[in-house]
């Protein structure tokens, strides 16, 4: 699970990124929405936070400085997180049982 989570955590903000530049607030909305669904899981609640300001932008149609301080928010706390979880991986691969 982790291995997917680093992998797909990414990505999806990479999504969130490519809506808000081609202002397409549908896939804005669906990308922000699966994140938070997937920040959730893991308890990640500030990311799933900013996921739902995303959304809630996204389905009013809003692109201001504040939607892209958001992103740069989001962007940073998933770099952090991903970090943490390739160190959650590591650890527990080297865990002989």
């Amino acid at each position: 699970l982790l291995a997917i989570y680093i992998r797909d955590l990414p990505i999806l903000a990479t999504e969130i990124d490519e809506s808000i530049k081609n202002e397409d607030f549908d896939n804005l909305k669906f990308y922000t929405h699966k994140l938070k669904g997937s920040a959730l899981t893991l308890g990640l609640e500030s990311i799933a936070n900013f996921c739902f300001e995303l959304e809630t932008a996204a389905a009013n149609k809003i692109l201001d400085d504040q939607v892209q301080d958001l992103n740069t928010n989001l962007h940073e706390h998933i770099n952090k997180v991903v970090e943490e979880l390739k160190k959650l991986k590591e650890k527990y691969h080297n865990i002989n049982y």
